[in-house]
């Protein structure tokens, strides 16, 4: 079973150093500077396996008023969680739109990460198109929305 508890930078790191589900990061020390930037409260969290291992931690933070950008950082488990994992950060994701009232929740993926690509739009997420050079490695990314509300 899944236990969800509120995300820590020291958990980003875990997944960082025990390795990661897809790819890597261009640099350590930007990656770690990225994920001191999600800490917020009541918007991230961290999915923990019954064997105490670190499975991703995930959330969204505030664009603007009303939009938010979804991440999520996955460990070399992820994979194994499949639909359950699926169902449970559809479920945070929904408490958080719903208190933060957005309109819209955007996300981006590199473009050959299919499996990424199909976890996406399992959770509602509308493909917007290529954003060519868009990563800090200068790899392409496609731009992912969900619009609620329609």
């Amino acid at each position: 079973m899944i236990r969800i508890v509120n995300y820590r930078e020291a958990h980003a790191s875990e997944i960082f150093y025990s390795g990661m589900n897809v790819g890597s990061p261009p640099g350590k020390e930007e990656y770690l500077a990225f994920a001191s930037k999600l800490n917020v409260p009541g918007q991230a969290f961290t999915a923990i396996d019954e064997e105490g291992r670190i499975v991703c931690s995930a959330g969204i933070f505030d664009v603007w008023k009303g939009v938010g950008e979804a991440w999520l950082v996955g460990s070399n488990v992820l994979n194994e969680r499949g639909i359950a994992l699926t169902r449970i950060l559809a479920r945070r994701f929904k408490v958080i739109i719903k208190t933060k009232k957005y309109q819209r929740i955007q996300c981006v993926v590199h473009n050959e990460w299919t499996i990424s690509q199909k976890f996406v739009e399992l959770l509602g997420f509308e493909n917007e198109g290529l954003m060519r050079k868009y990563g800090p490695e200068g790899w392409d990314y496609i731009r992912y929305a969900l619009i609620i509300g329609e």
